[in-house]
């Protein structure tokens, strides 16, 4: 998996991230799934951090989604 920091599309991660996650639901995979939560909140907080960087910095900051 690529570092966050290299992607072009940075939601494709997350959206990665969550198709993992459903899947070792599934596959009774409990300590991948705790693993790839993980980075998911670990992204978000990435993204979040970023976005207030921009707005202090008087850049664009990206929308919010939700």
């Amino acid at each position: 998996m690529r570092n966050f920091d290299q992607l072009d599309k940075p939601f494709d991660i997350a959206w990665h991230l969550l198709v993992q996650c459903q899947l070792c639901a599934l596959l009774g995979q409990y300590e991948e799934l705790l693993d790839n939560a993980r980075k998911i909140v670990r992204f978000v907080s990435v993204m979040a951090t970023r976005r207030v960087e921009a707005a202090a910095s008087g850049g664009v900051a990206m929308p919010a989604r939700i």
